[in-house]
């Protein structure tokens, strides 16, 4: 996640970069468009958290989270 992020803030606001190889605009993001971009980066890292926990759950009650399992609704031939 790091390496992404710094690569994502290298591409934006390094001038040549930018502007050249990607055709965007010189001066980087405004703040509404990074609060927008932080607010869906942090919506889907909870999401994700919050899947991974139901699925821990799932797992300790003995579910089958990993669908290994042979199961006739799902699994027809």
């Amino acid at each position: 996640m790091v390496i992404v992020t710094i690569t994502q803030i290298f591409v934006t606001y390094c001038p040549g970069v930018n502007n050249i190889i990607f055709g965007m605009a010189e001066d980087g993001m405004d703040l509404i468009s990074l609060a927008i971009c932080l607010s869906f980066s942090v919506l889907v890292f909870l999401v994700m958290e919050a899947e991974k926990a139901f699925r821990r759950v799932l797992r300790a009650r003995g579910e089958d989270t990993d669908d290994r399992e042979f199961d006739e609704v799902f699994d027809k031939q």
